[in-house]
């Protein structure tokens, strides 16, 4: 009776994330770097990704107590790409996002008016994507007068599908 009642737990949990998994998000925009933070299921990832003069673009794994995580040997890349095509293809049916929150500012300390235009492209271009693709959105993304750069944190929660990704798989192994 209980591995009864084990197995039919397994399953329900198993049928919910087959139908939509739940993925949150955090971006920070820093002076120097950028700081993200990927939570899926129960797994949270933070990404460090920083643009050095000599090594060009670096992007480090941190543990959660922001220390760089050792790296591992690189696999070879695939050269099949016909799912990945056929799940950019289909995009809207695989990936929906209930809310996206932006908080930032941005300033240019010679140009206060090109600060404004500036923030106020990025308030109205975040407002025609909640709209286009209807999510929810909170956006305090101001100018800054006193300073010369730009700072942001993007959070958000989408969904993915898994069960619309496996349709995907099946039906380009079957062409």
């Amino acid at each position: 009776m209980i591995v009864a009642s084990i197995v039919v737990l397994f399953l329900i949990s198993f049928i919910s994330i087959m139908r939509r998994i739940r993925i949150e998000f955090s971006i920070q925009l820093c002076r120097s770097f950028i700081l993200t933070e990927v939570k899926v299921l129960f797994v949270k990832r933070r990404i460090r990704i920083e643009l050095d003069r000599n090594r060009g673009l670096v992007v480090t794994g941190l543990n959660s107590n922001g220390t760089i995580k050792k790296r591992k040997k690189k696999k070879k890349k695939s050269k099949n790409n016909r799912f990945v095509k056929q799940i950019f293809k289909n995009i809207n049916d695989i990936f929906s996002i209930e809310k996206i929150r932006l908080r930032g500012k941005a300033g240019i300390l010679s140009d206060a008016f090109l600060s404004v235009i500036f923030c106020g492209f990025v308030n109205i271009f975040i407002n025609t994507l909640s709209k286009i693709y209807r999510f929810d959105t909170e956006i305090s993304f101001l100018p800054d007068f006193e300073r010369n750069d730009i700072r942001g944190n993007l959070e958000g929660i989408f969904y993915l599908y898994p069960a619309q990704i496996i349709n995907i798989v099946i039906n380009t192994l079957r062409e």
